[in-house]
């Protein structure tokens, strides 16, 4: 959950200064791997709450695969 309260946090200032930038850092295993099935969730929905950063705010955000 770390990476959702920290967009929480900071969207207020970004949306004050009318600038920012948010790199969340995912990984490929959201594709899904035998026995990851909780990681690929949680990676799954940090992709997805990136994408809707950008797309219904404006901002801009971008998901880094590692």
């Amino acid at each position: 959950m770390g990476p959702a309260w920290l967009c929480r946090v900071v969207w207020p200032h970004m949306r004050a200064q009318r600038y920012g930038r948010i790199v969340n850092i995912a990984s490929g295993s959201m594709a899904g791997f035998a026995w990851q099935s909780a990681y690929a969730v949680s990676k799954g929905g940090l992709f997805s709450l990136t994408r809707v950063l950008a797309a219904e705010h404006g901002i801009k955000a971008n998901t880094k695969l590692r």
